[in-house]
């Protein structure tokens, strides 16, 4: 749902949201609208509309102009992200979907030696660390309650769950921390992690209970933690003589917290921290022992995950080397299976589809060129007579044939199956007039309808481009929806997909699944 915020002035936090039945408008006396307490503002300064799913913002010849990203325009296409400023007043184009509200940023976090800057770097010593298993705790635990027992089980039982059906490394992070956070009733739940070969300590994912409250993150306890290996109880750090003498804990007034490695398979991949602010419940040593069982699950889940990662970017940096060949073979520009792919990947994100749909969408963008490698008049010729295809047309014959031999080539891949729909039915119609089986509407794979859209759009760009050089994307943009009002081609649903990828900034610079912000200073 895109929304309109006031960042700066006397309206500073508040939030309007961009109907689809009537522009918004912005100024000064505009009570139904974005009132803007300006003296550079007019009475009727912009409005902001809405064509398809793109948002316009249109100077209504105001007297000081309308700026977005620091440039005065007529007219502009917003997308997600961008600043519009009336005189002094900044306001921000937004997208408050549920998942953009949902994770916390790290830059709602305070590291304690560095208060301000919560984007510094934290190094450890890892060689001097033995992680051969994660030590055992010195003391056995009392029970105190068979009500805790179950409440333990519980929670064990909505993790395994989770670690059992969740294949998103990031999605599986932020579940754990929210369920650890709800399980012992903290204030807020990190997860760092360390990626293999950096000595960083990276924060992959926080939830907080109240997301307006910053909190600190002690790095002594966390420094204890991956020294030792084990996990850390503080009931309270500025009384703990472990921590009690540290400037940060002082200073920082940090209370309860609890530090577990994500240690397993002979390996320490991060930790999990967990702090409470609250003075008068502190962490428990049920709270640990509960709290360390999850870190051992959720580190093998973890593990598992990014070793998967690793072998999916390794497969995708061979067939990237693949590609060099094909585009060097033949007439195909360079670079265009790499921005099909990164096309297809921000429709995907849109549509939100699944990991595993992203993965094939992403391979069969890579390969669907790959038939040019053994094409020749001759091959041309023999796989259209053996699969009966005739076509007047020798582009659509050469087309056609190029579909055929990348799906042979590709048959016998263990693994690939699922992309082969994709590349065989790559020139199917969303009217019924492609090739090879005239396929129509939601017959045609719906991967194969993603990356038509993005190759329509690609050629499209690439023209525009050729003509004016400083064109932007949006022309191509306007035209690609223009030109499938009429005759609908394209799949209706996809194209609206590339407009709202466009509006969100992804169309271009596709989100990395794992972000992180790490921390400083050199642990000794």
């Amino acid at each position: 749902m895109p929304i309109i915020r006031v960042k700066t002035g006397p309206s500073k936090g508040i939030v309007y949201e961009i109907k689809k039945d009537a522009p918004l408008v912005l100024g000064r006396d505009e009570v139904d609208g974005v009132q803007v307490f300006d003296q550079a503002a007019s009475r009727r300064h912009a409005e902001i509309y809405r064509l398809g799913e793109m948002y316009f913002i249109r100077d209504l010849d105001s007297r000081n102009g309308t700026y977005v990203n620091e440039e005065q325009v007529e007219e502009e296409l917003l997308r997600v992200g961008d600043r519009i400023r009336i005189g002094n007043t900044l306001l921000l184009f937004e997208d408050a979907s549920p998942e953009a509200l949902e994770i916390v940023t790290p830059q709602k976090i305070k590291f304690s030696s560095a208060p301000s800057d919560p984007s510094q770097t934290l190094e450890f010593r890892w060689e001097a660390l033995v992680v051969d298993d994660v030590q055992e705790f010195s003391e056995p635990f009392e029970r105190q309650s068979t009500a805790y027992d179950s409440h333990a089980l519980q929670v064990l039982y909505s993790l395994s769950k989770v670690l059992a059906t969740e294949v998103d490394l990031d999605k599986l992070m932020l579940k754990v921390v929210k369920i650890t956070l709800e399980a012992t009733k903290a204030d807020h739940a990190y997860i760092f992690i360390k990626e293999d070969g950096k000595p960083e300590l990276n924060l992959a994912v926080s939830y907080d209970r109240d997301p307006a409250q910053v909190d600190t993150v002690s790095k002594a306890i966390i420094k204890r933690s991956i020294k030792y290996t084990r996990p850390v109880l503080t009931s309270n750090a500025s009384t703990d003589e472990r921590f009690s003498t540290r400037k940060s804990v002082i200073i920082k007034k940090i209370r309860s917290v609890i530090c577990v490695p994500l240690a397993a398979m002979e390996k320490l991949s991060g930790v999990l921290y967990l702090s409470n602010n609250r003075s008068g419940d502190p962490f428990k040593k049920e709270d640990l022992e509960l709290v360390s069982t999850i870190a051992i699950q959720a580190s093998i889940a973890i593990q598992r995950l990014q070793a998967s990662q690793k072998m999916r970017l390794n497969f995708l940096n061979a067939i990237r080397i693949l590609l060099a060949a094909i585009e060097t073979k033949s007439a195909i520009a360079e670079g265009h299976s790499e921005r099909i792919a990164t096309y297809s990947l921000a429709i995907g994100h849109v549509l939100k589809l699944a990991p595993q749909e992203m993965f094939n969408i992403e391979v069969s963008a890579y390969l669907h060129d790959l038939g040019v490698l053994a094409m020749s008049e001759e091959r041309v010729a023999e796989l259209n007579e053996a699969s009966g295809f005739h076509e007047a047309d020798p582009h659509e014959s050469i087309i056609f044939a190029q579909a055929m031999e990348a799906e042979r080539l590709l048959r016998h891949m263990p693994g690939l199956e699922g992309i082969l729909p994709a590349i065989y039915h790559g020139n199917e119609y969303y009217d019924g007039t492609g090739i090879p089986d005239g396929l129509k509407g939601d017959e045609i794979p719906l991967s194969s309808r993603i990356i038509l859209v993005a190759r329509a759009f690609d050629k499209i760009l690439t023209k525009v481009k050729q003509k004016d050089p400083g064109a932007s994307a949006k022309t191509a943009l306007m035209e690609i929806s223009q030109s499938n009002g009429d005759n609908v081609r394209l799949d209706p649903r996809i194209v609206k997909a590339l407009v709202i990828a466009y509006r969100d900034g992804i169309l271009f610079a596709p989100e990395d699944r794992f972000e992180a912000s790490p921390i400083d200073d050199m642990i000794k």
